[in-house]
């Protein structure tokens, strides 16, 4: 019955969520509001709930529902005020976590009889994980989400966490020095002096191992970068193209296709675009790369 995505949630499900008296699991949150400013204990209990969702698979926080369960479920939709910057004041709590934590909220929210509003937050399971609240002088937590609602990692759980991380940034490296080196290949890989193009062949070749296994190890980093993975797509499927077109004019010469002058125009112009394309599609892709990896100062 918990909704998939954030437009699956509307007030008549959340009320029979309610008569079915399903409460907070490991999925989804229910709070009657944000945390007044000089509550500082409640501004952790929420920060503690956004770090497990993103540290485990991820779930909803639905802000403006009564923690009164005497009540009927429909008089438990009270709602948050309508002029409450909700983005803001909520924004906050995932930004003060360590690293801070990607967040989406219903927009617009469920609007009640009372014109107030039911807004309902998602927190993705993060790539990022672990995420921690707290400071270094007083330690730091690192939560999770279960059908008890949070607990504290274990240690292991933490080591681990953080050895997958880092493993998988590793890789995203190997996959950047791939990348610099298939557009300097690119750059100066094709004949482009008139006086050769008809009498030399363009035969640089190129080595896409770590593409071709580094994507899916990395998946749950990338899957934050969508153009990146695209672009990446694009430059193998190129690579592929000048891979076949060398092999298609080693065919025709050891065929011995007479005009061997248009053959390597033809050929060299060919590869030419090719490689000017995996060239910017390889700058295209680094930038890419650097926002994921944090390399990118703006």
């Amino acid at each position: 019955m918990i909704p998939r995505d954030l437009e699956d949630w509307t007030e008549e499900l959340i009320i029979e969520m309610l008569r079915t008296s399903i409460f907070e699991s490991e999925h989804f949150d229910y709070k009657e509001s944000l945390p007044h400013p000089s509550d500082q204990s409640a501004k952790g209990r929420l920060r503690k709930t956004c770090c497990a969702f993103a540290n485990t698979d991820g779930g909803y926080l639905v802000f403006g529902i009564s923690d009164d369960r005497t009540l009927p479920p429909k008089n438990r939709l009270i709602g948050l005020p309508k002029e409450l910057d909700f983005p803001e004041h909520f924004g906050n709590y995932p930004k003060n976590c360590f690293p801070s934590i990607y967040w989406q909220f219903k927009n617009p929210p469920i609007t009640l009889d009372s014109g107030k509003l039911i807004q309902i937050v998602y927190i993705p399971a993060s790539p990022e994980s672990p995420h921690a609240t707290g400071h270094i002088e007083n330690g730091w937590q690192f939560m999770k989400r279960t059908n008890k609602g949070n607990e504290p990692m274990a240690p292991d759980e933490v080591r681990l966490r953080f050895l997958s991380f880092y493993e998988k940034r590793i890789k995203l490296e190997l996959l950047k020095a791939e990348l610099e080196m298939l557009r300097d290949r690119a750059k100066s890989g094709y004949v482009d002096d008139e006086s050769a193009v008809s009498t030399s062949l363009s035969v640089v070749t190129f080595d896409t191992h770590v593409i071709d296994t580094v994507l899916s190890d990395t998946f749950v980093l990338v899957s934050r970068a969508p153009m990146l993975v695209k672009i990446v797509g694009e430059i193998r499927v190129l690579v592929q193209m000048a891979a076949n077109a060398f092999g298609t004019v080693s065919h025709m010469l050891y065929q011995g296709y007479t005009n061997k002058e248009e053959t390597f125009r033809n050929h060299n112009e060919r590869l030419k675009a090719v490689y000017t394309r995996i060239e910017e599609l390889c700058d295209a892709a680094l930038q890419e790369l650097d926002v994921l990896l944090g390399n990118n100062a703006a």
